[in-house]
């Protein structure tokens, strides 16, 4: 259900009811070790507990003041414990995590614009070269799954949900989520 749940959600940034809209706009983590015997009443809090989730630490993504989206950590079938030293390791790998989705979302607007001047001018043989080398790099997909593998590697992570500012900025969108 989780999955079907996050698969091309999209979170809208007006929303009052999601956490993950909150850890975005405020920029600071949000955490539970234990869901079902969290002290904060919040409706939001139900949400969590419909979808099965025991645990759930959110990071927002962030590159210099440019917010990006927000990363969020799930455990299903265990409660996870996050510390504050664990929360600033993980603060330290997302870092580098937003530098390389920075990376590949550039990558994406150079390809589309390169399809699109391909397109145009499509007789020569110099735009031709620089679009087969940006081309074999920096796919999205593989990054993104990198991402999650690290996780899993350095922190036995059960799920993992990675969401982006849209394109229009209104909106948080889901473009990966995975459960081990």
């Amino acid at each position: 259900y989780v999955r079907e749940h996050y698969e091309d959600r999209i979170v809208h940034l007006d929303s009052d009811t999601s956490w993950t809209v909150d850890v975005f706009k405020k920029n600071k983590p949000f955490y539970m070790n234990d869901v079902d015997n969290e002290p904060i009443a919040d409706k939001k809090n139900e949400h969590f507990k419909k979808l099965g989730i025991k645990s759930i630490l959110m990071m927002p993504l962030v590159k210099g003041n440019m917010k990006m989206g927000v990363i969020v950590i799930h455990g299903y079938s265990k409660l996870l414990n996050f510390s504050k030293k664990e929360i600033k390791k993980m603060s330290n790998y997302i870092r580098q995590i937003v530098v390389i989705l920075d990376h590949a979302k550039t990558h994406e607007k150079i390809n589309y614009e390169n399809q699109r001047l391909d397109y145009m001018v499509a007789n020569l043989e110099s735009l031709e070269r620089i679009t087969s080398k940006i081309n074999s790099s920096l796919e999205l997909d593989e990054i993104l799954d990198e991402i999650i593998k690290g996780f899993r590697e350095l922190y036995g992570i059960e799920g993992i949900s990675i969401f982006l500012k849209s394109e229009t900025e209104e909106a948080l969108e889901c473009i990966k989520h995975d459960n081990a």
